[in-house]
């Protein structure tokens, strides 16, 4: 790769990794963002916020390549790089605490099953090139890699990086996979992890994304559902299951429909599907709060073969402001002070696996 071209992915670039393929997609110097009938040649990229408003998602760069994830680690360990000095501003629980009361609301009167509400801790910091460098480092030296889907997109304005274990879907002719992912705790040292496997608020909370994922696939075909396991990462332990589609016989296939039935999933919007509306109305300054938190992110590859995941565990930049996110669900038996204790957990997991 010659110097040229890492500069170009450094001002402007994006990246996929899949761990079970031992794959990084990257892409450098993406086009502007067009619909899906203006782009005739895959591989391109696919990038939406989290209520799907944009219109023109798909994008594609002059240069595609694939790398392994230890010839990208070999790749980015010759580039200079610096830990981001950020200034955090302090967690607020004010709109958190709004959010819970809301679904709390709106389940007891039977309008929900379930609503995922969030919070976001702002900071204040210029994302350079060295801090980039440093961010997908610390991600690829991380234990969990195995476990989560490294991903990143950035120009000259804003980005984000992160690593997510949020799939959202991978085709493969004519199966596309998915998974459950809902219940989690802190993996402490005295975690007792066969408690957390039987306890009934996790395993409600975690069967409630299965059967809206169930009621969302059926309409593609023959849907396979899994045995539930634990998916232990270093800072968090989930539920997850792994669920497969056969695709109907002579079904083409068409990545935004399908992932317009899908997302955003009970794992990490509501149940019934797109039913935040009235907890989590979409205000322009919700839609920039969030940015790109739990959004959709993916690549397709050709017909035959593409990949979405859902853009949370990351961080993300706007000019010098720099914010992480994170999410989880809540049913009727939540408690709100064990709920707040798992957003900061997960905000923590965060910083350890970008290194901050």
């Amino acid at each position: 790769m010659n110097d040229n071209l890492i500069k170009n992915f450094w001002n402007c670039g994006c990246f996929i990794g899949i761990p079970s393929e031992n794959k990084i997609y990257v892409m450098t110097h993406q086009s502007d963002f067009k619909n899906n009938e203006c782009i005739l040649n895959p591989p391109y990229f696919y990038l939406n916020d989290f209520y799907m408003n944009h219109s023109s998602p798909y994008f594609k760069g002059e240069v595609f390549f694939e790398i392994s994830y230890s010839e990208m680690l070999k790749l980015i360990s010759k580039e200079f790089s610096e830990k981001p000095q950020i200034s955090w501003n302090e967690l607020s629980k004010k709109n958190y605490i709004n959010q819970f009361e809301s679904i709390k609301n709106a389940i007891d009167t039977g309008y929900l099953k379930k609503g995922v509400p969030y919070s976001s801790l702002n900071g204040q910091s210029l994302i350079s090139t060295k801090n980039k460098v440093y961010l997908i480092k610390s991600l690829l030296e991380n234990k969990n890699q195995n476990s989560t889907y490294i991903y990143g997109y950035w120009n000259q304005f804003n980005g984000f990086i992160g690593s997510t274990p949020e799939l959202l879907f991978i085709q493969n002719d004519c199966y596309v996979q998915t998974i459950a992912l809902a219940g989690t705790v802190p993996n402490a040292k005295n975690v007792n992890k066969e408690a957390f496997v039987n306890n009934q608020k996790m395993q409600k909370e975690h069967l409630l994304v299965i059967e809206g994922l169930k009621h969302s696939l059926s309409q593609f075909g023959m849907v396979s559902i899994g045995e539930t396991k634990i998916l232990e990462l270093p800072k968090l332990i989930h539920l997850k299951t792994d669920i497969l589609v056969k695709l109907k016989e002579n079904f083409p296939f068409q990545f935004e429909k399908f992932l317009k039935e899908i997302h955003p999933t009970a794992a990490v919007g509501s149940l019934p599907k797109n039913s935040q509306g009235n907890w989590l109305p979409q205000t322009k300054e919700e839609i920039l709060n969030r940015g790109y938190y739990a959004a959709p992110f993916g690549i397709i590859l050709d017909e035959n073969n593409s990949i979405c995941i859902c853009t949370i565990r990351g961080m993300q930049w706007q000019d010098n402001i720099v914010k992480i996110c994170a999410g989880g669900g809540v049913i009727l038996e939540s408690d709100i002070n064990l709920e707040w204790q798992e957003i900061e957990s997960k905000m923590d997991a965060i910083k350890y696996s970008l290194g901050l």
